[in-house]
């Protein structure tokens, strides 16, 4: 079928136990959404099947008919006015004719991936559209450095800008600092106005006591001109590494010292007889 016709074929479980292939309606992409024209789904194994069964967990059972399939791919054919991540001649995969959570006339979703035509939703676009909605100049921005590329603030608060997080530990360990270091620049240059960069001299892990932290070795790689004390309202002073260093290495080798044991009951040196405690105790009643 071509999208001309306006009817597709499509796989649907008409109750638990039938599928059947039917004529339906292909779906019309609305302002954040592409048609994408399947060319191919997988059957899965397990949630097709139990969907086909009646017997998915999650799929209430008055949800019949429903359309099959959640492993399609398919090449986008049409794009919607404010769609921006995708184009004419993308390829995509997970397109549905059925929204997940969602009827389209007499059907219900079990993904809706055997069908001819499916639509796939621009996230991204959607959820930037309603950033915008309801932008607010007192409102605050949590994000990570990744998805703030492009991005710029009058101010920026990096938290946890210490070794072992920023930089990462696997970072450190892997030889990876480049890439650390490039992830670095672009958190600090998303600043128009103002950067605050903020590091925990202590921090205990999910599964680890609480140890004392460095601050990122990228900070020490700023010039000194442009690190500012808030607190104390002058030019930062960042710890001397070389005594860091001096003091983590004392605290290790005293972790690792060897308590001394002492022997509260114990025989004579010579080995049998009376123990020692009792013949000390025998000679001070003497």
């Amino acid at each position: 079928m071509t999208a001309n016709n306006k009817t597709m074929q499509a796989a649907i479980v008409v109750e638990p136990g039938t599928v059947q292939v039917r004529q339906i309606p292909i779906p019309a992409p609305g302002p954040f959404e592409a048609l994408v024209r399947i060319e191919a789904c997988g059957l899965c194994g397990t949630t097709d099947r139990h969907l086909v069964a009646g017997t998915q967990c999650y799929h209430q059972a008055d949800h019949y008919p429903a359309v099959l399939g959640h492993e399609a791919v398919g090449t986008v054919i049409e794009v919607g006015a404010k769609v921006s991540g995708f184009k004419l001649g993308d390829r995509v995969v997970r397109a549905t004719s059925v929204w997940p959570g969602e009827k389209r006339g007499d059907l219900f979703s079990a993904w809706g991936g055997f069908a001819e035509y499916g639509i796939v939703r621009d996230r991204l676009a959607l959820i930037d559209a309603q950033d915008r909605q309801q932008e607010d100049p007192n409102q605050v921005t949590l994000t990570t450095v990744h998805a703030a590329k492009g991005l710029e603030f009058d101010v920026v608060f990096v938290a946890g800008f210490e070794d072992g997080l920023f930089p990462h530990h696997r970072s450190i360990e892997e030889g990876q600092l480049e890439e650390e270091r490039r992830l670095a620049y672009v958190a600090m240059t998303r600043a128009r106005k103002r950067l605050i960069l903020t590091y925990a001299s202590r921090r205990a892990a999910r599964t680890s006591a609480l140890s004392r932290r460095r601050p990122s070795r990228f900070l020490y790689e700023l010039p000194p001109t442009l690190l500012w004390d808030p607190v104390f309202k002058e030019p930062m002073v960042l710890p001397d590494l070389d005594q860091e260093r001096v003091e983590a290495e004392a605290a290790r080798k005293k972790a690792q010292k060897k308590p001394r044991t002492k022997t509260l009951l114990g025989l004579s040196p010579k080995g049998g007889g009376t123990p020692l405690w009792k013949r000390r105790l025998v000679k001070s009643r003497t």
